[in-house]
């Protein structure tokens, strides 16, 4: 439990990544150029370009090597774009235009991750020097990204409480301001508590229960460009008697710099969250508390560290860039008559003449986008079920989907794509017969098996399997696809479900152990089986209201986390 909480807090972190940049053959429009190098970023929720930086300026030199770095956060399931343009501050002009404009180039964060030393150089495009792979381009650009290991790398890992008088009003002992005198609180808490239980008939504790007196705590990092206080991190509600988990990277607590303020502000849960009080530091002061130390709050009361410690661990981003671990993708189409016939333009497999996506493929072109980066080749697995296949026409619930080449294999999204349309096409041609039950295990079984085969121990690189499953429907086999869950838990493998269509899908929150959206927030169990780690999650499309982008972040946000307690269950 510990393992998978601290390995959550870090890889939901995302990472801290450091850019460089250099050019060469620069062309000016005079002949040699003065070039300087504007960088803009450009994420999921941002609809323009946002500026990161602008690097020191040359004079006359065709390739420069640009000694500023530029700080951007990492994310797995984010489509995270760079773009780098670079100007000409030879024409007289500190403008920065079209004009003096000498070229732009785009990179995708992701392939950036798995390039071979993590660098990448691109021609630069520019309208008025024509093609950029002709020899009178602009000249070229490389980037390369480095982690910012030291921060990403290491987690406070804390144990707080909190003094009596944040819970107010039922009793006030002062300020507490060691272990021993909090432990006197503690039982003087609960003293009341049995006398009010005794005369009263009270039979719930006094404060846990009532949310005013459920405070928790918010830490915030100061941001010195806008004077501001950034929320990084909250806690679960800290009862009285009780301690609260921290785990949290430093780079997300202080963005790497160790003395730069934090903030951590006690108010109670809820809607209106009260402030109750809060206290002033930074992570290099936090360093050197000892366990037990209290720290008081303006205006009153304490925050006991009953526990505190620096650790220092792998991060996701290590795993990919030092090439231990790939993606491999399969994807899970329902085909069940739930879904209606393909023909029907209320059917969820309908196929708009106008080439708008239907839910199945805005999924599935969202996804593959983000994920291929990650992933050796372009190939993707691709099965069916609940249909009724030839030869013999029964229900399968696996099947391989095709369409020329290797059954089941696709290239790239537009493989994936073409082959979802040709499989529709058969049910237009009555080759193929939309049918049912929803059942789920056969498909999990199948990839298990193909994972447990390709995975030859920890000597290897891992290929790690993401299985993308999208249905209509509730699950017909329940206590089937939970023991094939939690066999699969052993392997290198998740499975994410997407729920598409008007279905109510409450009933199928049991699949999600994350605590997410509705999800039950324990292992997956079967009797007294369970899973060895969450591996499962799932998301109901209707409520992104056609934002399939925010729907691909909710999908993939648990990867990193499955990857990374996969990883360090085997010691890789």
């Amino acid at each position: 439990g510990g393992v998978r909480k601290r390995m959550q807090e870090v890889m939901e972190a995302g990472a801290t990544v450091q850019l460089s940049l250099s050019a060469s053959a620069l062309v000016g429009a005079m002949g040699s150029p003065d070039p300087v190098a504007v960088l803009f970023f450009k994420s999921f929720g941002l609809h323009e370009w946002k500026p990161v930086g602008e690097t020191e300026a040359f004079t006359a030199e065709p390739n420069p090597q640009f000694e500023r770095r530029f700080t951007v956060d990492f994310h797995f399931e984010l489509y995270q774009e760079i773009r780098v343009v670079v100007f000409d501050r030879g024409l007289g002009s500190e403008e920065r235009s079209a004009r003096n404009m000498i070229g732009m180039c785009e990179f995708l964060l992701a392939s950036l991750v798995v390039a071979p030393g993590q660098t990448l150089e691109k021609a630069l495009m520019n309208k008025g020097y024509g093609a950029a792979n002709s020899a009178s381009g602009p000249g070229r650009v490389k980037l390369t990204m480095s982690e910012v290991c030291d921060t990403n790398r290491q987690i406070l890992h804390a144990s707080l409480a909190l003094s009596s008088a944040f819970y107010e009003p039922g009793v006030a002992f002062g300020r507490v301001q060691r272990a021993s005198q909090f432990a006197e609180a503690q039982g003087a808490i609960k003293k009341l508590e049995q006398r009010m239980k005794s005369t009263l008939g009270m039979q719930q504790p006094l404060f846990p229960g009532t949310s005013f007196l459920e405070p928790v705590m918010v830490f915030f990092r100061h941001d010195e460009a806008t004077d501001d206080w950034q929320k990084v991190y909250e806690t679960s509600p800290v009862y009285s008697l009780k301690h609260s988990e921290v785990h949290v990277t430093i780079s997300r607590l202080c963005g790497g710099d160790l003395s730069r303020p934090i903030l951590i502000v006690v108010k109670t849960s809820g809607g209106d969250q009260k402030h109750l009080g809060s206290v002033q530091s930074s992570v290099s002061a936090l360093q050197m508390l000892n366990p037990g130390t209290a720290i008081d709050c303006d205006p009153a009361g304490s925050i006991l560290f009953h526990q505190i410690e620096f650790e220092t661990c792998r991060t996701f981003l290590e795993f990919f860039t030092s090439g231990s671990v790939e993606l491999a993708l399969t994807f899970a189409i329902d085909l069940t008559s739930s879904n209606k016939d393909p023909r029907d333009p209320t059917s969820l497999h309908f196929l708009d003449p106008s080439g708008y996506p239907n839910e199945y493929e805005a999924v599935m072109r969202t996804l593959v986008n983000i994920l291929l980066n990650y992933c050796s080749g372009d190939h993707i697995k691709a099965l069916g079920f609940g249909a009724n296949v030839p030869p013999s026409y029964n229900v399968s619930h696996c099947f391989p989907l095709s369409f020329g080449g290797q059954e089941g294999i696709c290239t790239g999204v537009e493989g994936l794509i073409r082959t979802y349309r040709e499989t529709l096409a058969k049910v237009f041609s009555h080759e193929l017969q939309l049918y049912g039950p929803t059942v789920l295990s056969e498909v999990i079984r199948h990839c298990a098996n193909a994972t447990a085969q390709s995975y030859a121990g920890p000597s290897q690189r891992v290929k790690y399997e993401l299985l993308v499953v999208l249905t209509d429907g509730v699950l017909s086999d329940p206590d089937s696809t939970t023991r094939e869950l939690i066999q699969a838990s052993k392997l290198p493998m998740s499975v994410a479900i997407v729920g598409v269509g008007p279905e109510n899908f409450s009933k199928a929150r049991w699949l999600d152990a994350s605590g997410d959206d509705g999800g039950t927030g324990t292992r997956l169990r079967y009797g007294n089986q369970f899973a060895l780690r969450d591996t499962t999650q799932f998301v109901q499309f209707s409520k992104y209201e056609g934002n399939v982008s925010a729907l691909a972040a909710d999908v993939l946000r648990k990867i990193p986390v499955q990857i990374a307690q996969f990883m360090q269950m085997h010691d890789l």
